[in-house]
């Protein structure tokens, strides 16, 4: 579960989101996983009704399928001494937007893909671990709105940490856009099955 705040160019949207992240394959080089789920944001789309806000809805799931490999390791023990790690995969899903003019409801959708890549540090801290992390992702999609196509791209960066105690999670993120003033936050608390 998470809560994620975006405060972008042209709105400004707050929610949650639940997702679910399954190790398909792993071993002391590295895993397979795959992460998917749903979000819900809701907020403001800054001028978009000649010069005013309107109110606006998100909605939308992805998948991520992703691998990541061990770079470092200084101890064989799991959850003991410091690891560096890598990750790569895959992006992609929709997203359906809402907003409430003056004149009525619009509603178009979009879906997007594209690939993602970082590094994380395993610390361990007594009983907890703590990872901070690098991310990079490169997103390309288009938008349909009234049966026209918008296509879009963009680069987020981003970077966190993740802190791990007795199988629950908790972590934080901050990803600004390269290419205009955009920035999201997310907190997000999780626990293993």
């Amino acid at each position: 579960m998470a809560y994620q705040y975006y405060d972008l160019e042209v709105s400004e949207v707050q929610g949650g989101s639940v997702y679910a992240n399954s190790r398909i394959l792993g071993g002391s080089w590295g895993s397979f996983s795959l992460q998917y789920g749903g979000f819900y944001l809701f907020g403001t789309d800054k001028g978009a009704d000649n010069g005013a806000d309107v109110d606006m809805t998100v909605s939308g799931f992805n998948i991520v399928p992703s691998a990541e490999l061990v770079l470092y390791r200084s101890s064989k023990e799991v959850r003991k001494g410091f690891m560096l790690t890598s990750f790569f995969g895959m992006d992609g899903g929709f997203q359906f937007f809402t907003q409430d003019f003056s004149d009525g409801e619009s509603s178009y959708y979009s879906r997007f893909a594209g690939p993602l890549g970082g590094v994380q540090a395993h610390i361990p801290a007594g009983s907890a671990l703590i990872s901070p992390f690098f991310t990079m992702k490169k997103l390309w999609g288009e938008s349909v709105h009234d049966d026209i196509e918008y296509d879009f791209d963009f680069t987020m960066l981003g970077y966190g940490f993740d802190i791990v105690w007795s199988g629950l999670s908790l972590s934080g993120i901050i990803q600004p856009m390269v290419e205009n003033d955009s920035t999201i936050y997310t907190i997000s608390l999780g626990f293993a099955l």
